[in-house]
């Protein structure tokens, strides 16, 4: 199970792990370092400046591991060998793709708490990006490819979302392509209403910023249907965890437009 977490999620730390598959985080360090010393994942220190603040260990799944775990499956090695490269070479958004997968964590985490609720489907972005490119050529335009997606199932129904994680790193600019780009994909949708695209943003000033753009650049619900979009800080996250009364919902077009500033 380690082995296909850190493949499917590329970046995991050992909290997280702890939280998925052990019941103490000292059981999870004594499972991962037999698996470091087998050579089957890498574990790093992560340290983030400024102010040189430590963090837990991250694990990714080495170029043998992606070989095991390949076999396991009857698959060609070398696809899952790429991607095991890639998530090595490639690590410079790994605190922000830490803190993405932390919200699904805690979304296995807090509905082990709640009778018959819980994430049943959580894909990564990579998964997601095999299965949209496909719809990408048949509709020829950009297909949005979020930071994870879940379905959780509650109540007795499903809810289908994706996650678009926000550290304000992308200009606004690049926020509203990627709105007009899940506009574009979920209009041909009879159900879009149906799923839901969260930001979760770093502060209150970009909620709002985020808030006006999606709201400007959705349709209006008179004329066509469209995904729903919510918002909300990292820091309401963290007080009150992914299932607490934190979400915003962007307003219909043809409602008053959300405040800016």
């Amino acid at each position: 199970m380690i082995l296909q977490s850190v493949y499917d999620y590329r970046y995991l730390n050992t909290l997280q792990l702890q939280e998925l598959f052990f019941p103490s985080l000292r059981s999870c360090q004594i499972r991962l370092h037999q698996l470091k010393t087998l050579g089957l994942i890498y574990v790093w220190k992560v340290i983030e400046t400024p102010g040189v603040r430590r963090r837990h260990s991250m694990s990714l799944i080495s170029a043998r591991g992606a070989r095991v775990l390949a076999d396991w499956h009857g698959d060609d090695q070398r696809a899952y060998v790429e991607r095991s490269h890639q998530a090595r070479d490639h690590c410079w958004h790994a605190v922000h793709d830490l803190e993405a997968n932390q919200f699904f964590v805690s979304l296995v985490s807090r509905s082990r708490e709640i009778r018959r609720q819980g994430l049943q489907i959580w894909s990564g972005e990579e998964q997601v990006r095999e299965e949209r490119r496909e719809r990408a050529r048949e509709i020829k335009q950009p297909i949005p490819t979020p930071d994870g997606r879940g379905i959780y199932h509650a109540n007795g129904g499903r809810i289908f979302f994706d996650l678009e994680w926000d550290r304000a790193t992308e200009s606004l600019q690049r926020m509203r392509q990627k709105i007009a780009s899940y506009v574009a994909y979920f209009k041909h949708y009879r159900d879009a209403d149906q799923h839901h695209v969260l930001f979760v943003v770093p502060n209150d000033d970009r909620e709002d910023s985020i808030q006006y753009e999606t709201w400007r650049g959705r349709p209006n619900y008179s004329l066509d249907t469209c995904c729903s979009f919510w918002t909300t800080t990292s820091d309401r996250l963290r007080r009150w965890g992914p299932l607490g009364t934190i979400w915003l919902k962007v307003v219909n077009r043809a409602e008053k437009p959300p405040p800016i500033g």
